[in-house]
């Protein structure tokens, strides 16, 4: 059996809090703009690549996160996962709130913070305060058996 007192968690549920992420990002690059095609006209080969933009936010996020790391230590997420989104209101009307979700969590994945984004369980989005453009909420699912 777990004991929290000798160094043992306690599974989800059990008289512990669930693990929770909070971190403000800038605004997630839009599903329509992370991948780019290549086409030259000398061999006609055609090539997909990440965009400048996408790359451009995805050193933003990793900036940001160095920044919560300073705070203090995050424990990863592993397993079912809750997400809640939420967009700058600024951009209300100027985006498509589903076309952020893709390069928030596939970001999160790389960046160790959940094992894979597959693991999803509920996700929330919604127009509201980021002072940096998105705030991601993580947290650690409670998942009836």
């Amino acid at each position: 059996m777990d004991d929290p007192a000798h160094g043992h968690p306690a599974p989800p549920g059990h008289n512990r809090p669930p693990s929770q992420i909070v971190i403000d990002l800038p605004l997630p690059t839009s599903t329509n703009r992370i991948w780019r095609r290549g086409h030259s006209r000398r061999t006609g080969r055609t090539w997909t690549y990440l965009s400048t933009s996408y790359q451009t936010w995805k050193t933003k996020a990793d900036d940001a996160l160095r920044e919560l790391k300073a705070t203090g230590p995050i424990e990863r997420i592993s397993g079912p996962f809750d997400v809640h989104l939420v967009i700058s209101k600024a951009k209300r009307f100027k985006t498509d709130l589903d076309n952020r979700t893709k390069a928030a969590l596939d970001w999160a994945t790389q960046a160790g913070l959940i094992d894979d984004d597959k693991f999803q369980n509920r996700v929330v989005i919604e127009w509201g305060r980021a002072p940096k453009g998105a705030r991601l909420t993580l947290t650690e699912a409670q998942i009836d058996p």
